[in-house]
Formats: structure tokens, C-alpha cells, sequence
């Protein structure tokens, strides 16, 4: 104070905003005594959860209250921002897996990185290799809980061999900080179960004996008759 009152001086204090911001105490009083002595006040922002970007509010001082009447003055508010430490995104780990043909899947997770004001709802489109996945919903409530995603291959008749397949995602919801955010996608290795039929074995041809030429008879050389 710029002076020694006559009696007690009491501002009260509060917050505009207890969602972003609180003071450390609901007034302070200077006394005959410790007028000229600086009181602390302690404002503290509110660290959530939400990536709400930075918000001004104000501490709130009421006019001074005193028997004196030269303090029963008005004084001036305080003007603050809760800066902002959040920041939407959607975590995928990990983004490669592998999956076989009528065997084992593969699986991924899914979490938000902030909490989101709104349900966000995580879309999965899958390839003709992976069997189509359902889609993810998170709430305000179990936004940073893992959601684990199972991956299975399409198991066809046909040899084709170890295929690559792909996850993609697409991110809608009403809280604009995550309706339509970049999110990243799977990879899947796919092992083929099918094999290809055996190489036939050529058969060799069974030989054809000769057919045996009957002897041509050869006739008789006539004998001329004896004179």
C-alpha cells in the first residue's frame, strides 16, 4: 500500500475461471502494522487433459473494504493465460505386424494423446489381404486407454506367395482438433498357406518290340531230265 491506512484493508480474490486457474487465497489483509510489507499470491494454472490451447482468464480483485475511508477503493483485476500443453494426436504402435493365412494374427494399438471434448470415432480400411476391422470409438473417458486392433489375413485358395497388405485409418468427430487429424497406418506382412500342386513326374514310353519277318521260301531249282 502507497500509505498507512487507519484500519484494516481486506481485498477479496477469486478465479474467473476455475477450469483454467486458481489463486492460492480468498483475500488478503494488510494491517496498521504490515501495510508496506509486499503480500504473496500464488495463482495456479490447471493442468488437464485437453488440448484447448491457451486460455486467458483473470483473478478477480474485489474493491477494498476498510473503516477507512480513504481504502474502500476499487482494484484492478489480473489478467493471466493457462498456456496450453496438450496436443491432439492418435498413437499407433506399433505400425508393422504380420499375419498368416488361416494362422496366426497380427495385432496393433490405438490410444489418443489428449483428451478429447467429444467421442472420436477411428475408422479402418483394410485390402483385399486383411479381413475388414471394426471401427474404434474413444469418449472423454477412456481416451488414453490402448484399444488393441487384431489383424487377420484373408485366407483365399490361391498361390500367391508372401504378400504386403495396409491398414489404413481415417479420424472423424464434432471435437475439431481430431475430426479428419493425420493419423498413421500398418503395415502386414502375409504369409501365403497355399502351395503350389507338384511338378508331374514325365513317364517315359514303353518300347514296342519289332514284329519277327517271316523267311521269304525260296522255290526249288527244277533238275533238267537226264538224256
Amino acid at each position: 500500500m502507497n500509505t498507512q491506512p487507519t484500519a484494516s484493508v481486506t481485498i477479496a480474490l477469486n478465479s474467473d475461471n476455475l477450469a483454467e486457474g486458481s489463486v492460492s487465497t480468498n483475500s488478503i489483509t494488510f494491517t496498521t502494522a504490515n501495510w508496506n510489507v509486499p503480500q504473496e499470491i500464488t495463482v495456479t494454472g490447471v493442468d488437464d487433459s485437453i488440448a484447448d490451447g491457451d486460455i486467458n482468464y483473470k483473478i478477480i480483485t474485489a474493491n477494498a473494504v476498510s473503516t477507512d475511508a480513504n481504502y474502500n477503493l476499487e482494484v484492478a483485476d489480473v489478467s493471466l493465460t493457462n498456456k496450453d500443453n496438450d496436443t491432439a494426436g492418435v498413437i499407433v504402435n506399433p505400425t508393422e505386424t504380420a499375419a498368416t493365412e488361416g494362422g496366426a494374427a497380427g495385432s496393433y494399438t490405438v490410444a489418443l494423446k489428449s483428451q478429447p471434448t467429444a467421442l472420436v470415432t477411428v475408422n479402418l480400411t483394410t485390402g483385399e489381404q486383411i479381413e475388414s476391422i471394426a471401427p474404434l470409438t474413444f469418449t472423454p473417458n477412456n481416451w488414453n486407454t490402448a484399444q488393441t486392433v487384431t489383424v487377420k489375413a484373408v485366407d483365399d485358395a490361391i498361390v500367391e506367395g508372401a504378400q504386403v497388405g495396409n491398414v489404413t485409418h481415417s479420424v472423424t468427430s464434432t471435437d475439431l482438433k481430431y475430426n479428419g487429424i493425420a493419423i498413421a497406418g500398418v503395415t502386414v506382412a502375409i504369409a501365403d498357406n497355399d502351395v503350389p500342386p507338384p511338378t508331374p513326374t514325365p513317364t517315359p514310353p514303353t518300347p514296342t518290340p519289332p514284329t519277327p519277318t517271316p523267311p521269304t521260301p525260296t522255290p526249288p531249282t527244277p533238275t533238267p531230265p537226264t538224256p
